[in-house]
């Protein structure tokens, strides 16, 4: 015999719940207490960026200095690999 849905939920509204454990002596002694402080929350992510990098550059290559560029870069990208090497050459002094 097939059973419906609502005979599903009737059986299953039917059933024995399970009773609650009664708390311990060690459980209500501790709730007497006065609630601890709340804890700072801590930031998740990244932390904020002192120095944000904002100002877009743009740059012209001719297709044999691209694809030198990107020989040289290999799997970096290309803009990231630049910015190193300009680092390197102390081209931004603090």
């Amino acid at each position: 015999m097939k059973k419906s849905v609502a005979d599903l939920k009737a059986a299953m509204a039917a059933e024995r719940k399970p009773v609650s454990v009664l708390k311990s002596s060690t459980q209500t002694a501790s709730s007497d207490k006065a609630p601890a402080a709340p804890k700072s929350r801590k930031r998740i992510g990244r932390p904020p960026v002192a120095d944000k990098r904002s100002v877009k550059i743009t740059l012209s290559l001719t297709k044999r200095e691209a694809q030198a560029l990107k020989g040289k870069a290999g799997m970096v990208p290309q803009a990231a690999f630049l910015l190193a090497k300009l680092h390197e050459t102390d081209c931004f002094e603090d």
